[in-house]
């Protein structure tokens, strides 16, 4: 599964730091990414949940696969996306989901947040 490294440990790594800069190439590179596999991450975003939960790696795996899309997609400031994750924030069953819908609705500038 690829994440990025965090801002903060970016930061460390550099001598002189510019959090700014740092944090405004963190989104370029996010959204870019987004909007090139766009269509690769929206049937991954969309897909329904799974009916019951499930503790086993293979759902834990699909459930963070789709939080990873579900916030790139995000990035992108796509209104079906904040929908959706204002829908998952509300029944949701898992943490994982919860917290996703969440992290998306509170970096957005909508009413649903």
């Amino acid at each position: 599964m690829f994440r990025f490294p965090s801002e903060n440990f970016l930061a460390e790594e550099i001598d002189l730091a510019n959090p700014d800069a740092i944090h405004e190439s963190f989104v370029w590179f996010k959204k870019s990414l987004a909007s090139a596999l766009r269509k690769e991450l929206a049937p991954i975003a969309f897909r329904p949940r799974d009916k019951d939960f499930d503790i086993d790696i293979k759902a834990q795996g699909r459930r963070a696969i789709r939080g990873i899309a579900i916030d790139f997609l995000a990035s992108l400031e796509d209104p079906d996306v904040v929908a959706l994750c204002y829908s998952e924030a509300k029944t949701a069953s898992t943490m994982t989901e919860v917290l996703t819908a969440l992290a998306v609705l509170a970096k957005s500038d909508t009413p649903e947040r």
